[in-house]
This record gives structure tokens, sequence and C-alpha cells, in this order.
């Protein structure tokens, strides 16, 4: 069976039958929502399930499916005698709003955890730049390793239109050349603080797809939400310090951050680095690190993450592979000391903003203005 759910929070008023529900496979089966059922002539097999119709003003999530096996967000297989209900749902958007500084920080999509976005946002100029880090894809000539884009451009309204770019070339924090590449085109549409999606096209082969997208640490919305209102935090690293980060003798290569801090005093720090390795065909790589932070200090586990596919379900395995600190000397300078153990490599870093603007706010929390 396939389901549809609409959720009108922000003044929608579309209804389930607003749209059409198709499974396409052995047997395909179409109709109107909010339900439609196979028909006694269904067989086994792997359906590719979507949705078409419906007004503007939606944001449509992954299907989600009770039975068989999902192999990703719109296919499931289902084996003899299996039964199984997929839903999708229709989440309005708010026609009045608009992406904000509050959107920068981590996402990802729950069901390829291991994968995911840093955005980082420099609302005078509305520029957007993130940092996508995930794998090579099935198709390709060595499928299942590490690989990191960037995207950058302008964004208006709730929604982003960036140019995707690969960047080849260069060597694990080393000031080597590298050469960066337009390779495709992203679309970033937010329906609120919590849930987005992205949309992405490559111009090599015309692949093409959408991701939806939810934050990676829960809670981290709320700052979002009161993105308007006087702040009252005073803390030294603070969520103002959210987004890209970089070493200018060694760009092409870099950090994101995202911050998260609550009334009850948890203090939690999420970054990706995006490097170079010897591991690779291409020569990408890329760690994360996460844990908690206290002062304008934070010491954290670096973690090294593989076995995925580009934008695909694939369970990955993720480990320890050495420790970072971070001191923040302001809101636009800090030094970044690792050691990654299996590498044998330790060193410091001095890092800068990669977006200039980014510190107004990182000030503002600071003082409590």
């Amino acid at each position: 069976m396939l389901v549809n759910e609409v959720v009108n929070d922000d003044g929608g008023m579309a209804m389930p039958s607003d749209w059409m529900l198709h499974a396409s496979g052995p047997v395909s089966f179409s109709g109107q929502g909010p339900s439609v059922t196979s028909g006694e002539d269904f067989v086994a097999g792997s359906y590719d399930l979507s949705q078409s119709g419906g007004p503007e003003g939606y944001l449509a999530g992954a299907w989600m499916c009770d039975g068989g096996l999902q192999m990703d967000r719109d296919t499931v297989v289902l084996g003899l005698g299996e039964e199984v209900n997929c839903t999708v749902i229709n989440l309005d958007i708010d026609p009045d709003f608009a992406i904000s500084v509050g959107h920068a920080g981590s996402w990802y999509y729950p069901l390829t955890s291991g994968q995911g976005q840093f955005i980082d946002i420099e609302p005078a100029s509305q520029f957007m730049f993130i940092g996508w880090f995930t794998f090579t894809d099935a198709d390709s000539e060595r499928p299942g390793e590490q690989q990191w884009y960037t995207a950058q451009g302008n964004y208006a309204g709730n929604v982003a239109a960036l140019d995707l770019y690969e960047t080849l070339g260069g060597k694990f924090d080393d000031p080597q050349t590298v050469e960066t590449t337009r390779v495709g085109e992203v679309t970033l549409t937010f329906a609120d603080c919590e849930v987005g999606s992205m949309d992405y096209r490559f111009d090599s082969d015309g692949r093409e797809g959408t991701v939806p997208m939810v934050r990676t640490i829960p809670g981290s919305e709320n700052f979002c939400q009161r993105r308007s209102e006087p702040s009252t935090l005073a803390v030294d690293i603070n969520d103002g310090m959210d987004g890209g980060w970089f070493n200018p003798p060694t760009s092409g290569q870099g950090f994101y951050f995202d911050v998260y801090t609550n009334a009850e005093g948890l203090k939690f720090i999420f970054i990706s680095w995006f490097t170079y390795g010897n591991d690779t065909a291409s020569g990408l790589r890329w760690l994360t690190a996460q844990g908690p932070y206290e002062g304008s200090v934070a010491e954290i586990d670096i973690n090294e993450t593989t076995g995925g596919l580009f934008d695909n379900e694939m369970e990955v395995t993720t480990v320890k592979v050495g420790t970072m600190t971070i001191d923040f000397a302001d809101c636009e300078t800090a030094t970044l000391s690792y050691t990654l153990d299996d590498d044998n490599l330790e060193g410091d870093i001095d890092i800068t903003r990669a977006v200039p603007g980014g510190q107004a706010l990182c000030e503002q929390l600071d003082t409590g203005e």
C-alpha cells in the first residue's frame, strides 16, 4: 500500500488526494491519495516509488516503508508473500520563511548516515558555502571511496541554487596547488529550521537526485528559530562559530564547524575535515570529529568513516583515528592541533574564517548583545 500524508503547519490547505501515488515495477500501479493498494495481480520484485501533482509550496520527504527491503529513499524490494506499507509526507512551507544564519551547521539524511552536508552562511550578501562529504558512486571505476565536494552561491527566500565543485591534486596539510572544477549544481530548499532537501545534478553523466536533510545535532534548530531575538549567551565557543574555516596557505582543504549549546549547559561541537590522503584514486579524504568543549577549547576524538556508496543507504564503518584540540583566540582565528595515530602524523594548523563576515554573529553572542 502507498500512503500520502500532508502536514499543514504553516497555512497550507492541500489534501492527500491532491497527489497521485505511483509504484513502478513488475506490476506497476498508481492512484490518488491518501492511499493506493496494489491489487490482486501484484507480484514480488523491485518497485520504484514516486508521486506527482500536488500544489506548489510543499516539500516532500523520503518514502518510509514498513515491510520489504527498502533499498533507498524511493525503492523497495518485496519477496514472495511479503506485504509492505510505504508512506511519503508532504510538508507545507511558510511563504514568508527565509534562510538565515541560523541554518549554518551540519545536516544529513538519517538513512544515509555517515554522509552529510555542512553549511556556512554570510547573511549580509546572502551567500551560502557548503561542504558535502560522501563516497564514490556504485557505477564508478573505484566505488565506495571517500569523496567530497563544495558548493557556493547566493540564496533568496528559502532556496539556494549553488554551483557544485570538486577540488583535486592536494596533499594532506600541505600548500601544494590544487585544481577546482565545476562538476554540477545543487539546489537547497528549506521548509523550516529543521527540514530541508538538496537536489543535485552532475554535468558529466547527468546523474541527479534529491537528498532529504535534517539537523545532525537535535536541538540545534532552536538557535535558528530565535535568530532575530536578542541573545543572552556569553561563552567563548558559541553558535556563531558555525561554518567553514581554513588555513590560507593550504587553500583547497579545510574544516566545517557545528556548535550546539543549550540552557541545560550542554556544550557540543561537531567538525568535518575536508583534506587529502593516499588511499583513494582521487586523493580525496575526509574525517569527522565530535565531543564536548569548555570555554574556548575543545579536545575531541577524530574519526574516519569508510565503506559507503554515493547517496546510498549501505552500512558504513566509523573508527577513531586520532585526537584534535581546537583553541579559539577570538571569533576569527583559532589553532587546531591534531594527532593521527595510524598515519604517525601530528601538527598545528592556524585557521581563519572561510567566508568573511561570519564573525559578526559570533561577536554578538560572545558579548550578549
